[in-house]
């Protein structure tokens, strides 16, 4: 490893991702941005931070929120909703209580923006600011989640079929949104 990797790898707000790359949480670029690492990233975090019966990830959930937009007639959101978690590939699944603690949600908010802005120039969408049927779309499929995933009615998939799937829905939106 070179000085400049050490320094990089050292320096505060900065991960080396799944792909090799280093993501810098603080100021974040496009250029620090992977689809394999928000499928990834996604598809190992557990939802509710792991305080569910069966093992729920972050990927599977933004699936979800994808196919609610598309059933209930947004698909040309489709794509936003399926990244509309992408910056916790990068910061980490934090719950809904954490969220509203002031001093915390100041910071993470912070960062998130950042991140999303980034995420969003990379693939040439707008993830920030999400639009509220996106916001409308993520709260129904929390209530679908209350019933089926924390009630364990639901089994939830595996880390690498959640990651598979991501990565193809991804790519097929890109493609078509209204597939």
């Amino acid at each position: 490893m070179t000085d400049t990797q050490d320094t990089v790898h050292d320096a505060i707000g900065t991960m080396k991702t799944n792909s090799g790359i280093y993501f810098d949480m603080v100021n974040p670029t496009p250029n620090m941005v992977n689809l394999n690492d928000i499928a990834n990233g996604l598809g190992m975090i557990c939802r509710y931070n792991g305080q569910v019966p069966n093992f729920y990830s972050v990927a599977e959930h933004s699936c979800r929120v994808s196919d609610w937009l598309g059933e209930q007639g947004h698909p040309e959101f489709a794509l936003q909703g399926l990244m509309h978690d992408s910056a916790e590939a990068y910061l980490g699944d934090i719950v809904r209580p954490m969220k509203h603690i002031p001093s915390f949600r100041q910071v993470y908010s912070e960062l998130e923006k950042s991140v999303e802005l980034a995420i969003g120039e990379a693939f040439d969408m707008i993830l920030y600011p999400m639009h509220p049927i996106i916001k409308d779309a993520d709260h129904a499929v929390y209530l679908w989640e209350v019933e089926h995933i924390r009630s364990g009615k639901v089994v939830g998939w595996s880390p690498n079929i959640a990651c598979s799937v991501f990565e193809k829905k991804f790519n097929m939106l890109l493609k078509d949104p209204w597939f």
